[in-house]
């Protein structure tokens, strides 16, 4: 998804569309319009996106390569469940310590997940 934002903002950019023909034009005729472009990196990102067979995914950034790359954003969700004993009602965090560190991992590590292609726009 990021690399057809990506290639419709260069049309507009381009002033190949306005924001507004979004809203006009079906997908299929943006497309048309990006694929017979006079811009080559246009019609190259077209053809890109509609050939698009392979996406590799890795955990940090590539540096210094001509491969098209963006950082997933995800929301992290974990559960710390409610438990019934005879003192009461608690977090399991709060009456296992290696649950407690375990959730402490999890909420500190570094999911940085990156998404690439054989493609650079």
């Amino acid at each position: 998804m990021q690399l057809i934002a990506d290639v419709l903002m260069l049309m507009i950019r381009r002033e190949e569309i306005k924001l507004e023909d979004l809203f006009k034009f079906s997908d299929k005729a943006i497309m048309e319009i990006g694929k017979n472009s006079s811009d080559k990196r246009i019609r190259d990102g077209w053809n890109q996106v509609e050939n698009l067979n392979k996406v590799y995914i890795k955990f940090n950034a590539l540096e210094n390569s001509d491969k098209y790359c963006v950082k997933v954003e995800e929301k992290s969700f974990y559960i710390d469940p409610l438990v019934k004993t005879k003192a009461g009602i608690f977090r399991l965090s709060k009456l296992d310590k290696t649950a407690e560190r375990e959730i402490d991992i999890y909420l500190n590590s570094d999911t940085d997940l990156y998404m690439y292609i054989d493609y650079e726009l």
